[in-house]
């Protein structure tokens, strides 16, 4: 009597590597919806703190040429409460659909890749369209942009594992 065994084989399913992807997302989302929500509630501390920090910085480069983009760096630190929370929301809206997106595509469903993407783009052109093409624009476009389209590019290779 011959007798064969086949190894039963896993339905096809979220490779590990998509897992983790998932929950890195998961941990900074997290945290940046965390952040944003403390950062929102203590704007006006914050914004008084950076305003005696500026100050003290400012009597001590008193007299002293500087740069250009010391002097462009310099005036747009100076953020108001206002710009705080503003910078905040985008922050937690950003947070709140990346993380729907990896919640989604950790099931499998690819639509969830697409808000991860809107949730990615809000976070670049946020500091765009709250300061401009300022010091603090820029710098805060070219973070979001790097990490942004490196976890875009990722979870776009894992897109073939997600069925529906």
């Amino acid at each position: 009597m011959d007798t064969t065994y086949e190894t039963p084989q896993p339905a096809p399913g979220r490779s590990t590597f998509l897992t983790v992807l998932c929950i890195l997302t998961f941990l900074a989302s997290g945290w940046g919806i965390v952040g944003g929500i403390y950062g929102y509630a203590t704007a006006d501390t914050k914004a008084a703190e950076n305003r005696a920090k500026m100050e003290e910085v400012e009597e001590r480069m008193e007299g002293k040429e500087q740069p250009a983009f010391v002097k462009a760096a310099m005036s747009s630190a100076k953020m108001t409460a206002d710009d705080l929370r503003k910078t905040q929301l985008v922050g937690i809206l950003s947070s709140i659909l990346t993380l729907t997106g990896a919640a989604l595509m950790f099931t499998l469903r690819k639509n969830g890749y697409y808000v991860y993407i809107v949730g990615t783009v809000i976070s670049i052109i946020g500091p765009l369209l709250l300061f401009g093409t300022g010091f603090l624009g820029i710098i805060g476009t070219v973070a979001a942009t790097l990490v942004g389209a490196l976890f875009i590019i990722l979870y776009g290779v894992n897109t073939k594992d997600m069925v529906r």
